[in-house]
């Protein structure tokens, strides 16, 4: 276990994958696990997390994560990493969510070792 974990905010409304990403998670980042972008924004708004893993589709009725990195975009957090993570996995669906502001793309499953590369780099101090 690390000593001082970086900070990681999770959007996922389904909670075997929030489960699930906390497990491979563990150890390597503290993660905080919202299921609602209405419960994550003001959140988002107050802390310094170092990345930000948002669900696209958050449920019926509810704001998706495109919507919600829109509004993330427009506050004093656009420059915190966002991973989409999502479920959309046919051709062009990375390109549409890179092209919307995330910065990283991963399609569920999610591949552990693929995850924890990417939030490594993103997460490390830049140069």
């Amino acid at each position: 276990m690390i000593n001082d974990p970086k900070r990681v905010l999770c959007v996922e409304d389904d909670p075997t994958n929030a489960f699930v990403i906390k497990a491979i998670l563990k150890g390597h980042y503290q993660v905080e696990v919202v299921q609602q972008a209405q419960e994550a924004l003001p959140k988002i708004l107050a802390n310094d997390y170092q990345a930000l893993l948002i669900d696209i589709n958050l449920g019926k009725g509810q704001m998706t994560g495109l919507e919600l990195l829109a509004k993330i975009k427009q506050s004093n957090r656009s420059n915190v990493p966002a991973f989409a993570l999502t479920a959309y996995a046919l051709p062009g669906d990375e390109e549409k969510f890179l092209q919307a502001g995330f910065d990283h793309y991963i399609s569920k499953p999610i591949n552990r070792d693929i995850l924890l590369k990417l939030l490594d780099a993103a997460c490390s101090p830049k140069a």
